[in-house]
């Protein structure tokens, strides 16, 4: 009989005796199996948990090998093969994750308290750590971890309410301190902390306690306490015990989406109509309506199904879900279903943490929260089923209205309303509502031209009306004059976008030959806002396109907006409707290739002064500085410190990977060459996608160009971006093949860097030996061009390898020749960089002062420097410094400062090591939950970036759990 443990590290017993599997990928495969334990599993499936998306090419055969080694191992009826599926013989009983979910369900369902509190207990008692923790799968780690770990934080508030009801809330005090200590951010275990400090009759200690988790909201998420906490410190402040209601709304999101109704709805009597019964029907025989909208673009969808929405909003208590699917937006992908749902189960109250990646995990967690709720659902602007079909409610009360261009006829359910232009007699009380009744009635037959031309079009008579809305001098037959020129295109209203088309054309032509100059200039700007496929615009961005001023382009832009042609989402951002854009584009496109490949390039040149500039702040002295063209040096974003410099990168990020793309197909160079400098954004946040896929392009381009040097550093970069996923091996192919390139065109420099690089990776497999025969290359390189900066950092480099051989007499000589030639140079960053890993060999000595002496000096240089980056680094040494030494407090306060810049600046694995400093320290003075909240935080972040350091942290977790000293 199988026994199957993954609530903690995995433990297997067959038949009463323990054993334990060799290989990783095994014992992924068998936790795969056992959580579905009786269930099939898809060769799909279990390729994706095993491989984490990367499987080779031979996964189906692979995996069959692996089954055969189970059988081997556990017996070979254990397993079962059905086509490309595989199940586990065993009960849900034999494995303690459907154990543990069977018993919450039985506890949920169980009407006598003590009973349910038993369930939870035999429950809760079967965690022995995080689950899968000694497992190397993203899939269990994202997919299914994360959701029993909510089911456990739920199961234990659930468990201590009941405690708290039954009269024991002196017995909890302790236990609550710990777990607002574990898990900081999760207001409903401080609601119930502050609870049993009143109820203990320690009501002061409760009020200064809610002032620490509002402190810590403000600085770590930016916002104020929730709706339980803030009624629970009320009742604090006006001495009265806390309401009980606090147990009743703990779970409780009520989101309310909708966007603003559109005013001035005008007729659709019949749909409406419609809809009103589709909707009244779905409540009369208990399921889920579906309404779908169907029509062109500017027909008056989106209105419509607000409207509709908001009037039947009351109907459906848990509230309102919308979003805006962008299946037909002009320069942008359609949302992914899996993006929709996350948004969806937040606003529904899930923790972040708690959302699965997988869709189908994704889907079925949200039809089980809305399983018992009472929704309203708007999917506007759907692509086709698809897309739509995973966001569909399960609860019989909800309801769905979904707009579309097309007929999504493979919807289960679904009811679908065609949606034809306005009567006429309707668009003439929509513009009359725009612009004046007196105004549409003094002149019907120009009223009747100009519908006419609109195509009695939703959206075009809007525009239309609000045209003539900023101009009431003009009478009603200047507009239709104006219009009569577009009779050609509006014969083709049923095709697409031809009526809307029309529409903006009249906008436009209207603003070309005003006679007012700001107008004029505006469509002028207008027909060049095509040109470039970022998302949304800024003064800083148009500025370079129109080649003018930003005060110009700020001025240009608000004409826009007040002539309609643009939005303004938020001050300083400005957005194409999604037929504008398309519109735009067109207009774009006649203009002369010059032209546009002009300003193609002046928009690429902002963006790549501006990024080189962040780069000079992120990674001052990078050599890819000097690798972009002088050129392309001046203009661009000045910012005060690097925290502007990246808050202004992440603003941009959609729109950077939109220009590279544009300019990998057009301007080539350029975009290779912003691709470079993006580097050390992309390093410190981990946006590895963005990473991997712009400097895919960017190595296309230089293979078209002929551009070998690119070739190299897109290599190089690629390598680290490797390095820093744990990838190792796919890291050391790209670094030599970097390293090749460099060598055939003699590039000096760039060996270094590749060297470098090569040495790190080396280093962190322990391969310590090819470390320092790369350091040493890289450091002779250096000598021989003379490149004395070169030499102290590949110094520094070589001592540290020399540092974790225990050579320390070599890596002695190491720094203090790099930091002689630092001092020489007066380069005060390499300064810094090598008196702190002198202090770090001093430490490894024992020789405290002298550690602390120089770490204390490579301090004050990185704040004089305004090194954040290196001054979080030097704060972290000096803290494991001071943990050596015994002096724990002064250690945590260091420690605690250098996690919050790492914090600040965005830097994921620098968060890593801090937090393991501040775990082992923790314990060191026998905090041993605080410890262990610190060192799972590290494990997961060193898991998720698949460094080696996760092995050392888990090392550190046996040692705590087992009672031993960390040192």
């Amino acid at each position: 009989m199988l026994e199957i443990e993954l609530l903690g590290p995995m433990r297997l017993a067959v038949d009463g005796h323990a054993r334990e599997l060799p290989g990783g990928r095994l014992r992924t495969l068998l936790a795969v199996l056992a959580t579905a334990a009786g269930q099939k599993v898809s060769v799909d499936q279990l390729a994706t948990a095993i491989w984490d998306g990367r499987q080779p090419a031979d996964s189906r055969k692979t995996i069959q090998l692996y089954v055969a080694r189970l059988r081997a191992e556990l017996g070979s009826d254990v397993i079962e093969t059905n086509r490309a599926a595989y199940a586990l013989q065993a009960l849900p009983e034999q494995v303690d994750v459907l154990r543990f979910v069977r018993l919450l369900d039985d506890s949920a369902s169980e009407p006598a308290v003590a009973d349910e509190r038993r369930l939870l207990v035999e429950a809760l008692a079967l965690w022995r750590g995080m689950p899968f923790e000694d497992l190397r799968s993203r899939w269990l780690e994202t997919a299914r971890a994360p959701q029993l770990l909510e089911r456990y934080l739920s199961a234990l508030e659930r468990r201590i309410e009941i405690d708290i009801a039954t009269g024991r809330a002196r017995d909890l005090v302790v236990e609550l301190a710990e777990l607002t200590e574990r898990y900081p951010l999760r207001e409903s275990l401080w609601v119930r902390r502050l609870v049993v400090l009143e109820r203990s009759g320690r009501p002061a200690e409760a009020l200064a306690q809610y002032e620490v988790i509002r402190l810590l909201l403000a600085d770590e998420l930016g916002t104020d306490p929730g709706p339980e906490l803030q009624r629970v410190h009320a009742d604090l402040l006006a001495a009265r015990p806390p309401a009980e209601e606090w147990r009743e709304t703990q779970a409780v999101s009520k989101p309310q989406q909708l966007p603003l109704d559109t005013p001035g709805f005008i007729g659709r009597w019949p749909e409406s109509h419609w809809l009103e019964e589709c909707l009244a029907d779905g409540r009369a025989r208990r399921s889920v309506a579906i309404c779908s909208i169907v029509g062109a673009a500017g027909i008056g969808k989106s209105a419509l199904a607000l409207q509709m929405a908001h009037r039947q909003a009351h109907h459906y208590a848990d509230g309102q879900l919308y979003v805006d699917l962008q299946g037909s937006t002009a320069g942008a992908n359609p949302i992914a279903p899996i993006e929709v749902l996350s948004r969806f189960l937040r606003a529904l109250g899930a923790e972040p943490s708690a959302i699965p990646l997988d869709l189908d995990e994704a889907t079925a967690g949200f039809r089980s929260v809305s399983a018992d709720k009472q929704l309203l659902v708007v999917l506007d602007n759907a692509a086709d089923a698809a897309q739509v079909r995973p966001l569909l409610p399960s609860g019989v009360a909800c309801a769905v209205l979904i707009t579309s261009r097309s007929v999504l006829s493979r919807i289960d359910g679904a009811r679908h309303r065609r949606l034809g232009v306005l009567e006429g007699p309707e668009a003439a009380d929509l513009l009359a509502q725009m612009i004046g009744k007196d105004r549409v009635e003094a002149e019907p037959e120009a009223t009747a031209a100009v519908i006419r031309y609109c195509g009695a079009l939703p959206l075009a008579v809007r525009i239309v009306g609000a045209r003539l809305a900023a101009r009431p001098a003009w009478p009603m037959q200047a507009m239709a004059d104006r219009l009569a020129d577009a009779q050609r295109r509006l014969d083709e209203l049923e095709i697409a976008d031809a009526g809307a088309r029309a529409s903006f054309a009249v906008s436009a032509e209207q603003a070309r030959n005003s006679p007012d100059p700001l107008d004029r200039s505006a469509a002028e700007a207008f027909e060049l806002l095509g040109a470039v496929d970022i998302m949304d615009l800024s003064p800083s961005v148009v500025a370079p396109l129109l080649d003018c001023s930003e005060t110009v382009a700020d001025r240009l832009l608000e004409r826009l907006v007040d002539i309609q042609l643009i939005e303004a989402p938020v001050p300083g951002r400005y957005r194409l409707h999604d037929l504008l854009r398309l519109y735009a584009r067109e207009l774009a496109e006649r203009q002369d290739e010059q032209t546009r490949t002009a300003a193609l390039t002046r928009v690429l040149g902002f963006y790549l002064a501006t990024v080189r500039r962040t780069l000079q702040l992120l990674r001052p002295g990078d050599y890819r500085l000097t690798r972009v063209a002088p050129e392309w040096h001046a203009g661009g974003l000045d910012f005060a410190d690097d925290q502007a410099a990246v808050t202004w990168l992440e603003s941009e990020r959609a729109n950077l990977a939109a220009i590279v793309r544009q300019g990998a197909a057009a301007a080539g160079r350029q975009a290779v060459q912003l691709t470079h400098v993006l580097f050390g954004f992309f390093e410190l946040r981990g946006h590895w996608a963005d990473w991997a896929e712009l400097n895919q392009l960017a190595f296309e381009v230089a293979c078209r160009d002929g551009d070998r040097l690119g070739q190299a550093q897109i290599h190089n970069d690629l390598g680290v971006r490797d390095w820093r996923l744990g990838e190792y091996e796919r890291a050391l192919d790209h670094l030599r093949e970097s390293l090749v390139i460099r060598r055939e065109l003699g590039d000096l420099p760039g060996q270094v860097a590749s060297l470098v690089n090569q040495g790190l990776v080396y280093q962190w497999q322990g391969q310590y030996d090819e470390a320092r025969v790369s350091q040493e290359e890289a450091v002779a390189i250096s000598r021989e061009i003379g490149d004395p900066r070169g030499v102290a950092g590949g110094l520094a480099n070589l001592g540290n390898v020399y540092q974790r051989m225990g050579r320390h007499e070599e890596a002695l000589g190491c720094f203090r020749e790099s930091l002689a030639i630092n001092r020489r140079q007066q380069d005060r960053k390499g300064e810094a960089i090598t008196l702190n890993n002198l202090g770090a060999l001093y430490e490894r000595q024992g020789r405290f002062d002298d550690a602390l002496s120089s770490q204390s000096e490579s301090l004050a240089i990185y704040r004089e420097i305004g090194d954040r980056d290196g001054e979080a680094f030097c704060l972290n040494d000096i803290g494991t410094v001071h943990r050596r030494e015994g002096r724990n407090e002064e250690a945590l306060q260091v420690l605690h400062r250098s996690l919050q810049i790492r914090q600040q600046i965005g830097d994921t694995h620098g968060q890593a090591e801090v937090l393991r400093e501040l775990g082992m320290t923790a314990h060191q003075i026998g905090r041993t939950g605080q410890a262990r909240v610190h060192l799972l935080e590290a494990l997961s972040i060193f898991d998720r970036l698949r460094t080696a350091d996760a092995s050392e942290v888990r090392a550190l977790l046996a040692k705590l759990e087992a009672g031993s000293t960390t040192d």
